[in-house]
């Protein structure tokens, strides 16, 4: 206990100093090159290979005072996404209710997806999961709350795909967004996500202990592993069970140099040269109009393909 307390006061004293460096904002200094993107009919075959995915859909509602207004046209271009990339997991952020989930459903015919959710909250953590992956299990994880009820759950689910077993959760860590309007707020933001870092790599060590099974983490983290002014998630990027799988995955908003959503995936699933790990980002900036994306996201969805994960 004495340490969880030494490690948030120490990372409190660091989000200060980032902001009066930084400012608050990690936005794209200059040109870089282009990053290579995979296609996404690499990723959509019947392979012995494992491919999770996570889209922060921006308040999916049920159609009923929706946050943010869609008609029937904005959700089939939605479930046209997930169906074009089709992995065998998606993890989805921002789900106001089953019933959002369950409208997104409808219009995925050519997919079939088997839908599980958090139970509470006004922005929910979901799965989707493919009809041919086995789900045995799933739960919340209220642990990424760190003692506040505000912030969101993890949903996490027990998989079997082709003779191996895997935990895949979904997770949200909080943001710095426009209503942390001062120093002292926007340096609270980066102390819980140090701290929700902190409490997913302890989790990650808990679960595998008990189980002796491979973890996969989607879900919008709200910061890059590569962001040197807000090192936000240093407790997962020394975590001994974990790997980031898409940490050079620029942000595919032209206005931000660095992605936030990302895909964590144990060592164990992970060969000494990653060669067998690949991953895609689906650009809702190249595909879709400014308008399109007020009603369908500002996130563009990422995938990672783990080549050697069936044993079958």
């Amino acid at each position: 206990m004495r340490r969880s307390w030494l490690y948030t006061i120490v990372m409190y004293c660091v989000a200060l100093l980032i902001v009066s460096c930084s400012g608050g904002g990690s936005e794209r200094e200059g040109a870089s090159e282009p990053q290579q993107q995979r296609s996404s009919e690499e990723f959509v075959d019947n392979d012995p290979a494992f491919v999770v995915g996570s889209f922060n859909i921006k308040w999916l509602g049920d159609g009923e005072r929706d946050r943010v207004k869609r008609e029937a046209k904005h959700v089939r271009q939605l479930a046209s996404i997930l169906e074009e990339l089709q992995p065998e997991v998606w993890g989805l952020q921002e789900i106001e209710n089953e019933a959002a989930l369950q409208w997104l459903l409808e219009e995925c015919r050519n997919v079939p997806y088997t839908p599980y959710i958090a139970e509470s909250g006004a922005q929910r953590c979901a799965l989707l999961v493919r009809n041919d992956v086995r789900c045995d299990s799933t739960w919340e994880v209220p642990e990424l709350q760190v003692g506040n009820r505000r912030l969101r759950a993890g949903l996490a689910a027990h998989v079997t795909y082709r003779g191996r077993d895997a935990v895949v959760m979904s997770i949200h860590f909080k943001s710095t967004s426009r209503y942390d309007s001062t120093a002292s707020l926007r340096a609270r933001s980066y102390t819980i996500r140090a701290r929700q870092s902190q409490s997913l790599c302890q989790w990650v060590q808990e679960t595998t202990s008990a189980i002796d099974e491979d973890v996969i983490v989607v879900g919008d983290f709200n910061d890059s592993p590569v962001d040197p002014a807000t090192p936000t998630l240093m407790a997962l990027e020394s975590c001994e069970q974990l790997v980031c799988a898409t940490s050079d995955l620029e942000s595919c908003n032209p206005k931000y140099q660095y992605g936030i959503d990302h895909v964590y995936v144990s060592t164990s699933l992970v060969d000494e040269n990653r060669q067998d790990l690949t991953h895609m980002q689906f650009s809702m900036y190249e595909n879709y109009s400014a308008q399109d994306r007020r009603k369908l996201s500002d996130h563009c969805p990422v995938l990672v393909r783990l080549e050697n994960f069936a044993t079958e």
